[in-house]
């Protein structure tokens, strides 16, 4: 079974709409939630930011620079915004903050509530208590893990308990046993396997 492609065209859906369409359920074992394939996140163009934005930034000589950085360093946090409804000026206020606190993906994942937590030491009027934990918890579908075959220095992996894992189909046979128990064989969805024989993207 194919992987399922990414459906960010439909001009008559929301972006928000567009991104939570392209969610995959993630196939392990008691988990049911779903992950955005990273290739959902590359199909967000720079004329789709814009478009997000340009109504509360048309007058904002910063404009171009704002897109810029949110298509290269986040793109993450961006699409998490537009999937908790943050929208409009708020939206526009949220990014700017970003942008001048040179908060970028890299500092995902933020942590739950706490009286300081790093996003309402942006803006405590952006960032309430509500918005942080809606934040938090959609975060984990933008942060499946990206898989690289094994080698001499790294040939397993540790995950925090939130980590979607981005399996796609358990094969029904072949499972095995294990020092500490059963060992099942999972399919990687393609945005989530580096092949080394293939540039990364």
């Amino acid at each position: 079974m194919a992987d399922p492609e990414p459906s960010l065209t439909d001009p008559d859906q929301s972006l928000a709409d567009r991104i939570l369409h392209s969610s995959v359920k993630s196939s392990f074992e008691k988990d049911s939630r779903e992950f955005v394939p990273e290739g959902c996140l590359s199909a967000i163009t720079e004329a789709a930011i814009e478009e997000e934005l340009e109504e509360a930034g048309a007058d904002d000589p910063g404009l171009p620079g704002l897109v810029e950085f949110i298509h290269k360093r986040a793109i993450k946090l961006f699409a998490i915004a537009v999937c908790i409804t943050i929208e409009g000026s708020t939206l526009y206020d949220v990014m700017r903050l970003f942008k001048a606190s040179n908060f970028s993906d890299e500092r995902l994942p933020i942590k739950p509530w706490a009286e300081q937590h790093e996003l309402s030491s942006l803006s405590k009027k952006k960032w309430n208590r509500t918005r942080i934990s809606l934040f938090y918890t959609r975060q984990w579908a933008f942060l499946a893990p990206i898989f690289r075959p094994a080698t001499e220095r790294q040939s397993n992996y540790d995950f925090e308990q939130s980590h979607i894992l981005p399996f796609t189909e358990r094969y029904s046979e072949g499972y095995d046993r294990g020092s500490f128990g059963r060992v099942f064989k999972y399919k990687i969805h393609r945005d989530h396997l580096v092949d080394p024989e293939e540039p990364v993207r």
